[in-house]
């Protein structure tokens, strides 16, 4: 459990790192649920806190594009076969 505190926006489970954040609360009508969450699909820490930094990076793109007056609203969440 160790491992998880170096790699953010993560939990351990069964041994595999998995990706979570919360649904900011102005975009919370493009989603089903208020919290992202999918496996990394590792078991190593490092290869987990690059896969997290990345995924934490599209998901921050994908929601700057709703906030913008002239962008269309993202109606699906990022896929994570878009992240890895």
């Amino acid at each position: 459990m160790l491992e998880n505190k170096t790699v953010p926006f993560s939990f351990v489970k069964a041994g595999v790192f998995y990706f979570t954040r919360r649904v900011p609360k102005d975009l919370d009508h493009h989603y089903t649920t208020g919290k992202i969450s999918f496996s990394l699909r590792t078991r190593s820490a490092a290869v987990a806190k690059s896969r997290a930094q990345r995924a934490a990076q599209a998901l921050r793109e994908a929601a700057c594009a709703p906030r913008l007056p002239s962008a269309k609203p993202e109606t699906r969440p990022v896929s994570p076969a878009l992240i890895c």
